[in-house]
């Protein structure tokens, strides 16, 4: 009980203290006795000790209550962020660690990241080269200066406030980007002065170029400390942040990327990619042939760009000698400084990699990897469908190789390999397999022996062959089907409605339809998952148990009276629903290898796009040409109430509506609604 008192439990003088002192009295008296196992001294102890625990039990359930109602009006009032919320109520709270690497105390841990960052951000020496690349950008700079300098105007620099987030600090002075947003009438004119002077001038105020890096974990499961289980995110300047998004703008022409890099691109998405990867397997398995693939794992590539390689690219695209410019001195005079709890370390110089926290990073990284998708598409090795090169499937750094043979296969990961040399990027490798992060993959039909196959090399290490591997948070398996992906999440929906429905039993029906769509329906990935599939079927069935776990009706209540109880769309619904948002998205894609995925699948039954689509025009009863994502929401029913049954649904919802709100009826308790409820749903 230490433990307990020591927790600061509200109210444990009064309502607890008095039986723990009356507990302590009768076993004083019980022990001095002999301590007796029958008689009335042993029952008096025994129900004094009953007494004291039973207190506790009841504090902590009204302090419960009490959080829960707090939660309850917060969630209901539309207040912060929900997951974050439900972490507070579950005590939850971002806890850091007070030992990393053995190092102990704020400040010194603090030290030693730094050590760990600067050593990073300091692995590649500056030499000629970059030099004569900054010596072409001063040489182009006075060429059109003044057309430059006239693109910054009110509209350009509105468009770039426009960019920004919404609630993100700033690392120099206490505001927020909201600030800027709502004062941005007052500020253009003065904002749209100082962006002129730095494209005119190539500098920017020191004080702008400070960033701090404050490590966090990467996974709670895995030793929070050891420094390598965090990863560093940057709060830096908005102001430069805003002119960031500026000089993306004003260069957006000559900032573009292959078709077949999805990073960081309008209309384009991981579930996009992977669904690419899939549609390519899926077109070559049906046709009796094996696909050999190889996800390759850059580490820590962002931080390891070379500034020679990355302004050279820049050079050769004909990106603005201005903003070329003011890059390159943002770029050699930044520093940064690391934070942890409320200690600073020293500041240190960076010397490669792109910029952390900057909104033009994720660009410049794309850029720079380009290469080595158009190598690939040049050499014409790997997967093609009708002419079209479909080899290379790229998410920012997730690479993702796909050969017709293993001969080819190895030829692409050899060119990949040597365009890593020549950018000093490293792909992961190690002597033991199972670290290895890097791994391949055979997509065959037929069962296949890896111990015949002859191992693919990179860095001239083998790589290992598995047969399901993550890509882009879904799980790809060697017959390509997405099985394992939905079991994993089917398992992870039932564990969070488990969880939903002990901590907020018998609450208000708002909140636990607005928990249980946030918290428990991310489904991340089901879009493409083919939704005729026994995996499928379980989730529907998974689904209908948990309605009736959250809203406690009996186990045999009638199917078609879930949906209508929940007054919640049917998970069913929910996932056609997401397809066919998947089908437009990607039918209005500009990217030429999506769409013409998306013509050979669309129409075929073979293909679990279009037996998906199929399915959902039926159940609408609508041709495909006419489906929509609002009209399955509106017309998809996983079962429909009968007529005859109708007039149950609106007293079935008042019924459950004053049990979970705790509503006095007068005339009735509990028992008599609950067993009002129970009689409707089996009758």
């Amino acid at each position: 009980m230490a433990n307990e008192k020591s927790k600061g439990i509200s109210g444990w003088n009064e309502y607890v203290k008095p039986y723990q002192a009356e507990s302590k009295f009768w076993f004083g008296v019980w022990q001095a006795a002999g301590r007796p196992r029958e008689g009335e001294l042993f029952i008096l102890q025994r129900n004094a000790h009953m007494q004291y625990k039973y207190s506790i039990r009841r504090l902590k359930r009204a302090k419960s209550q009490i959080l829960q109602d707090k939660f309850t009006q917060k969630l209901l009032n539309g207040g912060g962020d929900i997951l974050q919320e439900i972490k507070k109520f579950r005590g939850q709270s971002t806890t850091i660690s007070n030992c990393i690497d053995g190092e102990v105390g704020a400040q010194n841990i603090a030290d030693h990241f730094q050590e760990i960052y600067e050593n990073l951000y300091s692995e590649h020496t500056l030499g000629e080269d970059f030099d004569k690349v900054q010596q072409i950008i001063q040489e182009r700079v006075h060429h059109g200066l003044q057309d430059d300098i006239d693109k910054v105007n009110h509209q350009s620099v509105k468009d770039a406030l426009n960019k920004m987030k919404a609630m993100k600090s700033d690392a120099v002075f206490d505001f927020s980007s909201d600030c800027l947003k709502n004062a941005s009438n007052k500020l253009i004119d003065h904002v749209t002065i100082l962006f002129k002077w730095f494209l005119a001038t190539g500098k920017i105020p020191a004080f702008l170029l400070l960033c701090t890096l404050v490590p966090i974990v990467k996974d709670n499961l895995d030793d929070i400390a050891t420094s390598d289980n965090y990863r560093a995110i940057a709060i830096g300047s908005l102001i430069l942040k805003w002119f960031d998004w500026l000089i993306l703008i004003l260069n957006s022409d000559k900032l573009t990327t292959d078709e077949l890099q999805f990073g960081f691109q309008k209309l384009a998405s991981t579930t996009m990619c992977s669904w690419g990867v899939n549609s390519v397997v899926d077109y070559y398995n049906r046709a009796g042939r094996t696909v050999y693939a190889c996800a390759m794992d850059l580490s820590k590539a962002f931080d390891l760009v070379s500034w020679e390689v990355l302004f050279s690219e820049l050079l050769e695209r004909g990106v603005s000698p201005l903003a070329l410019r003011c890059l390159l001195f943002i770029y050699s005079n930044q520093k940064c400084n690391v934070r942890w709890g409320n200690a600073f370390s020293n500041t240190f110089n960076v010397k490669n990699g792109v910029r952390q926290g900057a909104v033009s990073s994720p660009v410049l990284f794309c850029i720079y990897i380009d290469k080595v998708i158009k190598l690939l598409r040049c050499s014409m090795i790997g997967c093609q469908i009708q002419g079209v090169y479909m080899g290379i499937w790229v998410y920012a750094d997730d690479i993702i190789l796909l050969s017709p043979s293993r001969t080819g296969l190895q030829e692409m990961v050899k060119i990949c390999e040597n365009f890593a040399k020549a950018t000093k990027l490293k792909f992961s490798t190690n002597i033991r397999i199972e670290k290895c992060k890097t791994k391949c993959l055979i997509f065959s039909k037929e069962r296949v022996n890896y111990n015949e196959i002859t191992p693919i090399l990179l860095n001239e290490l083998p790589l290992p062959f598995v047969n399901d591997l993550k890509h882009l948070g879904n799980v790809l398996q060697s017959d390509n089907s997405m099985t394992i992906d939905c079991n994993k999440k089917r398992a992870i929906f039932i564990s969070k409605i488990h969880s939903l429905n002990q901590e907020f039993y018998f609450n208000n029906p708002d909140v636990i339809l607005k928990l249980y769509n946030i918290y428990c329906c991310s489904f991340y990935g089901s879009s493409i998952w083919d939704l005729s599939s026994q995996c499928a079927s379980k989730l529907y069935t998974a689904w209908n148990t948990a309605i009736r776990i959250l809203f406690n009706v009996p186990r045999d209540t009638h199917r078609y009276l879930i949906e209508s109880i929940s007054q919640c769309l049917h998970v069913k619904t929910m996932l056609a629903s997401r397809c066919v948002s998947f089908y437009e998205t990607i039918e209005a894609s500009s990217k030429l290898c999506i769409r013409f995925l998306s013509n050979l699948c669309k129409n075929d039954l073979n293909t679990v796009l279009g037996r998906n689509l199929f399915y959902i025009a039926n159940d609408c009863f609508v041709n495909l040409s006419d489906l929509s994502k609002m009209l399955v929401k509106k017309q998809m029913k996983y079962f429909d109430v009968p007529l005859d049954h109708a007039w149950k649904v609106p007293i079935l919802q008042e019924l459950l509506n004053t049990r979970m709100n705790n509503l006095y009826v007068e005339g009735f308790d509990d028992y008599m609604i609950t067993e009002m409820i129970n009689m409707l749903c089996n009758e």
